[in-house]
């Protein structure tokens, strides 16, 4: 179950760089071509809270529906905060859905997209200096993302 050598394979080169809080290069750090439509965004969103938040219990649906709101109207306070934390939810979502699911919802293979989603994570968590963050929405954004390398860790089958 721990084997370093299946894992290393499937993880992104830019993970090890990110976790140790390193700085990545300005031309990795554009994120807009990286975001899904308003509806695929939407539909993660629906998956999050149907499927993986009643287990986390870590985000409050209204309030996390007001300030997604405030963020997609480009008035939220803590807008690269909060793209960190939609990133990483949507790499928890894809990473628990089963592939036709994700092919059939999405137009694309479950590990293109979930590539796409942790490479985003990454650089969105790296822009806000997660390690030495006080920010709550960092800290939420950390959790779902390791929760979503556990996930994927433990479970490396779950990907095609």
């Amino acid at each position: 179950m721990f084997d370093d050598s299946t894992a290393a394979n499937h993880l992104s080169p830019l993970m090890p760089f990110a976790l140790v809080g390193g700085e990545l290069p300005l031309s990795m750090m554009d994120l807009s071509a990286m975001h899904p439509t308003t509806e695929e965004s939407n539909t993660l969103i629906k998956f999050f809270f149907e499927s993986v938040n009643p287990f986390i219990r870590v985000l409050h649906q209204g309030h996390f529906g007001k300030e997604l709101g405030q963020y997609r109207r480009g008035t939220f306070f803590l807008p690269r905060e909060f793209e960190a934390l939609l990133f990483s939810i949507y790499t928890l979502v894809v990473s628990s859905l089963r592939p036709e699911i994700v092919e059939r919802a999405f137009l694309t293979k479950k590990n293109a997209l979930l590539g796409r989603f942790q490479h985003a994570a990454q650089v969105a968590l790296s822009r806000v200096n997660f390690y030495k963050t006080d920010k709550i929405l960092t800290l939420q954004a950390l959790l779902h993302y390791v929760v979503s390398c556990i996930k994927f860790i433990l479970y490396p089958w779950n990907l095609s």
